[in-house]
């Protein structure tokens, strides 16, 4: 089911809330590992699963609003590029 992005969008408006949109992108051969090693560790609530890294990337649709941050470097690296450089 496709969200209805107009509604969505809207919706922080009305509460006059800020919207900063975020795209979390990383390598897909990391993408498998960080989730076979979270099962491994038996701590993680997804449901994901290595094999589903290629089926979600060829459904995904573009997200031009979106700043896009490289999450290869790990989560403080992440969050410092965000608070750096994304229009917050």
């Amino acid at each position: 089911m496709t969200p209805d992005v107009p509604k969505l969008e809207r919706c922080p408006q009305r509460l006059g809330a800020r919207v900063v949109e975020i795209e979390c992108v990383v390598a897909a051969e990391v993408a498998k590992t960080r989730i076979a090693e979270r099962l491994d560790a038996g701590v993680d609530a997804s449901d994901a699963l290595p094999s589903m890294v290629d089926l979600l990337r060829s459904r995904f649709v573009a997200w031009p609003t979106a700043h896009q941050v490289d999450t290869s470097r790990g989560l403080s690296h992440t969050v410092e590029s965000v608070l750096r450089d994304a229009p917050l």
